[in-house]
């Protein structure tokens, strides 16, 4: 994932299903100075704000105002067609169940 992110991006890591460590290429690492970060939203600056996001993002959804249309599901051994079909203004999804 690292090799598509551009200079200076930041990489969040907010899950941990695998409870496997992060591979970063050093090369994408250092030469493009990425920012990697982990996120939890039980930290404590988080906290006070946790009850205004999940009723804002329930009310939203419940009054049909977030609509996610995917136009196609992409294995990550396919990450370029994804990446390709998001510049062309088509919102994909990556399945990381199957990744070849």
């Amino acid at each position: 994932m690292a090799s598509v992110l551009s200079s200076g991006a930041h990489l969040v890591s907010y899950a941990w299903l695998s409870g496997l460590p992060i591979h970063v290429p050093q090369g994408d690492l250092i030469g493009k100075r990425l920012n990697i970060h982990g996120f939890w939203m039980y930290y404590e600056e988080y906290l006070p704000k946790m009850r205004a996001a999940l009723t804002e993002g329930s009310e939203s959804s419940r009054f049909r105002q977030i609509t996610l249309p995917v136009t196609t599901t992409y294995k990550l051994s396919q990450i370029k067609e994804a990446i390709e079909t998001l510049q062309r203004g088509g919102k994909v999804l990556l399945d990381f169940n199957h990744p070849n």
